[in-house]
Formats: structure tokens, C-alpha cells, sequence
């Protein structure tokens, strides 16, 4: 077995681990109710009003409509500008199978949402996991490296430090507004995770 090979079995496994965990937060969510609560509570006393428009932009950058455009963007720069292909198809791919698992997921687990005491709009859809949470991290992750080759590493490396802040304050908003729990941004995170071995193994 060359390396090729042992690099695409370690990724396989990582990601069978990863998706285990994932499975079991699906599967014993009210187990960790209690720790749910106490998550949702202390983000209330930090929260602040004047924050509630910004979280409130995050949530629309990463709805469906917004990182359709951001992705399709990436997407059409890497085929059509540098002809990566390969590239282009791996980001869109991923994403694609990523947006299929979390809405599977939702529907599986039924798990409700936090009472919407602060949210801007009702969300009728399942809770776990947060699908913001995962397609920001995981857009934030995989747009920078499938660049890297084809722009400065300071361009890149701009790009990457740009999304991940966003990411992070997409998760933060998910908890600011209502819309989910503590444990299914952990969901998203895992989702993310296995998102980015998939592609690397893909791309390998």
C-alpha cells in the first residue's frame, strides 16, 4: 500500500470517527439538555442589543441564498479562471453532499429548536445540527486551500482569516438569536470535520 493509499485510509477512518460522535449527539441530545440549558443562560446575560443586527447579517450570509452566491463565486473563479476544475467540482461536491446530510439529519432526529425568544424569523426545520454552523466553517476551511495554489499566500491567507472570523460569529449568532443549541453548533463542527477529510480525500 503506497502513501497515497494510507493517506486515504486515515482519512476514511478519521471521518467514520468523527461521524460516530456526530451520530451520537443525534441520537442522546436529551441527555445533554441540561448542559443545553445552562449554555443558552449564560448567553443570555452576555447578550447585548446592539449585537442583534450583526448576527442577524451572519445568519443571511450563510442562508441558502447567500452562500449559494459566495460558493458559486469561488467556484466559477477556480473553473473558469484558472481552470481548475477538479478544484471547483471537489468544493461544489462537498458542500452539496454536506447541505444533503444536515437536512437528513434534522429530519431524523427531530430535535426542537430553543424557544425563540430572540429570533429574527421562526424556523420550522429540525435543530440538529446547525447547518450555518457547518457550511460557514466548512466554506471558511476549503475556499482558502482550493485558492491557495493559484493566489499570493497573502491573499490567501486573508481570505482565510476573513472567513473563519465570520464563521465563528455565525456560530455565535446561531446561540445569540435562538436558533440552536450549544450541541448542534458541536454538530456542525463535526460535519465540518468530515467535510474536510472527504474532500482531501477526493483531492489526494
Amino acid at each position: 500500500m503506497n502513501f497515497r493509499n494510507l493517506l486515504q485510509v486515515g482519512f476514511l477512518l478519521t471521518s467514520a470517527l468523527l461521524l460516530a460522535v456526530y451520530t451520537l449527539l443525534a441520537v442522546f441530545y436529551k441527555r445533554l439538555s441540561k448542559a443545553n440549558a445552562a449554555v443558552r443562560r449564560v448567553v443570555h446575560r452576555l447578550r447585548r442589543p446592539w449585537m442583534r443586527s450583526f448576527f442577524i447579517f451572519t445568519h443571511k450570509l450563510y442562508d441558502v441564498p447567500g452562500a449559494s452566491v459566495q460558493i458559486s463565486l469561488v467556484a466559477l473563479l477556480l473553473a473558469f479562471g484558472w481552470n481548475d476544475w477538479r478544484a471547483a467540482t471537489a468544493l461544489l461536491v462537498t458542500l452539496f453532499l454536506q447541505t444533503a446530510v444536515v437536512s437528513a439529519t434534522k429530519t431524523m432526529s427531530g430535535r426542537l429548536r430553543p424557544p425563540h425568544d430572540t429570533a429574527h424569523v421562526i424556523m420550522q426545520s429540525g435543530s440538529y445540527p446547525s447547518g450555518h454552523t457547518a457550511g460557514s466553517l466548512t466554506f471558511a476551511i476549503l475556499a482558502p486551500t482550493l485558492l491557495y495554489p493559484h493566489v499570493s499566500p497573502a491573499v490567501a491567507y486573508g481570505v482565510a482569516a476573513y472567513l473563519l472570523v465570520m464563521a465563528t460569529f455565525t456560530a455565535m449568532g446561531r446561540l445569540y438569536l435562538d436558533m440552536h443549541w450549544f450541541t448542534d453548533l458541536i454538530g456542525g463542527w463535526l460535519l465540518s470535520a468530515v467535510a474536510l477529510m472527504f474532500t482531501l480525500a477526493l483531492l489526494a
